[in-house]
């Protein structure tokens, strides 16, 4: 019979490795994290935001020159929303009333999500009545 002598790894050899394995998957585990609280506020509470704010452009375009009567819209009626994810809430601010041209005046609308305190999404409008654009990103507080 033979005898193999050093070949194979060391002790310290393999305490190295698991020790950058560890490393590794302590950094991935943060950002993973960090993934999921973004993508909850992209699933539950950018959507609200959005819907708000799609209720408000429609109702300056139908009622050119009129304030924006925030109680009479669908979407934007309630500024606290259960959802499955947790309770979202939207903070709504507009200011001055509907252009002669049907754009809604300037204002945005964030939609935060309980249970996630660093993060929450932003919606606006932009353009004129020829190119309306709503815009939501997620914003990190």
């Amino acid at each position: 019979m033979k005898e193999f002598r050093g070949a194979g790894f060391t002790l310290i050899e393999l305490l190295v490795v698991i020790v950058i394995i560890a490393i590794l998957a302590s950094l991935s585990i943060t950002q993973y994290l960090k993934y999921q609280r973004k993508a909850k506020i992209v699933s539950y509470a950018q959507p609200l935001g959005r819907g708000c704010l799609v209720d408000i452009v429609s109702f300056c375009i139908t009622n050119q020159g009129e304030p924006v009567n925030l109680t009479s819209l669908l979407n934007c009626r309630f500024t606290t929303i259960p959802t499955e994810a947790g309770n979202v809430t939207l903070d709504i601010t507009v200011s001055g009333n509907c252009t002669a041209e049907g754009n809604p005046p300037s204002g945005f609308i964030n939609a935060s999500l309980e249970g996630v305190p660093d993060y929450y999404s932003s919606c606006y409008f932009a353009g004129d009545s020829s190119n309306r654009t709503i815009r939501c990103t997620v914003k990190s507080r």
